[in-house]
């Protein structure tokens, strides 16, 4: 029983390792998604005439979307105060 339990506890630690890497991968994938939306805004906000409301409209855009949900963009949203 003893030998099975050490076995068992091998399988366990492959798994949580497995698990560790899947967390990791997800959050650089949105680390890169969150630097790519910035970067996109930032640029089109440059180009975009004064008084156009661009950042604003943009705001309601990204509000109204599914990704409404996620509490880190809305966060991003609110820190740039739009």
């Amino acid at each position: 029983m003893e030998e099975i339990k050490k076995t068992f506890s091998k399988v366990v630690a492959i798994i949580e390792n497995a698990k560790k890497n899947a967390y990791r991968k997800v959050n650089e994938e949105l680390i890169n998604m969150y630097w790519c939306v910035g970067q996109f805004i930032s640029e089109e906000a440059k180009a975009a005439s004064y008084g156009d409301s661009f950042i604003r409209s943009s705001r309601y855009l990204i509000l109204s979307t599914s990704w409404r949900t996620h509490p880190r963009l809305e966060y991003m949203v609110f820190l740039q105060g739009i």
